[in-house]
């Protein structure tokens, strides 16, 4: 009796070992389910943005019920579709990256993976979906010029904004909080430039605060970072209002970017440089218009000539 039993086990162990070989054999000489299968490669679950889920699909060679999960290595983290029946042909999915917690998936490589309920077969689609949830960070932005006249004179036309990130990203820059610029390229240095205008026209003259976020091509976004003001201009003199004797010289402060300014002052004409315009006020008191003029803009100014005591 004792050597009988080690007998019927080897023939046990040889008649499933040769069960699960002529299993694996058919299996490899079937023909497969899916003929094709393609899946986007990186996206963001949190990022809240048309990335904010992945999509894939597969083309079934025949009419299959089929129940389709995704795996991180070999553990279920979702399911997508339970027990569900297609036609022949391409079924295009989507996964949303969150699990059924409500919990988004964590940072990593995952795959579709698509059970065939009537066969007991599961195929795993060769795609890799990558899940990234975090933000790159900003080492630093620099705005210039912070006066800005966007006028098509070529002078103070273009803002820059020089960066630098932590990993590799696409630079944003945020004018009175909407978007107006990106970078051409992702990286971990580069330049954004912006031309001034807003549907082809130039913003409004005044000051602009300006912010600058990071994206990656997950689609996640760094916190907005204040990085100063920009003061659209074009001519503008620092003072509304200048008080002067009769006879006297006063002086005002003119800012513009056109290199040569023309300026109208009680029936007197002439040209200047941007900087201080120095004028003489008339001897008959009384009030008068200052205007200063350049490359299609100008500003006015208004003159009160009295006698001070």
């Amino acid at each position: 009796m004792s050597r009988v039993l080690p007998t019927v086990l080897i023939v046990a162990i040889v008649a499933a070992s040769a069960l699960a070989l002529d299993r694996s054999q058919r299996l490899r000489f079937e023909r497969t389910p899916i003929l094709r299968s393609s899946a986007g490669t990186l996206f963001s679950p949190v990022c809240e943005c048309p990335r904010d889920s992945v999509p894939f699909a597969f083309e079934l060679r025949q009419p299959e019920t089929v129940t389709v999960t995704i795996r991180r290595n070999r553990d279920r983290v979702d399911t997508v579709v339970s027990n569900r029946s297609y036609p022949a042909g391409w079924v295009r999915l989507r996964w949303d990256g969150l699990q059924p917690n409500g919990i988004a998936a964590a940072d990593g490589s995952y795959r579709p993976a698509v059970h065939f309920d009537d066969a007991h077969r599961t195929v795993v689609l060769p795609s890799a979906i990558q899940v990234d949830t975090q933000a790159p960070g900003v080492v630093g932005a620099e705005p210039k010029p912070l006066l800005l006249s966007p006028d098509g004179d070529r002078h103070g036309d273009v803002l820059t904004v020089r960066y630098r990130l932590r990993e590799r990203g696409l630079g944003v820059l945020l004018v009175d909080g909407e978007r107006r610029a990106a970078a051409a390229r992702p990286g971990l240095v580069g330049t954004v430039r912006w031309n001034g205008l807003e549907d082809g026209r130039p913003l409004r003259r005044g000051p602009h605060p300006l912010a600058f976020v990071a994206e990656d091509a997950a689609g996640n976004r760094s916190t907005p970072q204040r990085i100063g003001t920009m003061t659209i201009r074009y001519v503008v003199l620092a003072r509304r209002l200048v008080s002067v004797g009769p006879g006297e010289r006063f002086y005002i402060l003119v800012s513009a970017d056109a290199p040569r300014l023309a300026w109208r002052f009680a029936g007197r004409s002439g040209h200047a440089r941007p900087g201080t315009l120095v004028l003489r006020a008339p001897r008959t008191t009384g009030r008068y218009r200052l205007y200063v003029s350049g490359a299609g803009h100008a500003d006015a100014a208004t003159v009160k000539v009295e006698r001070i005591r």
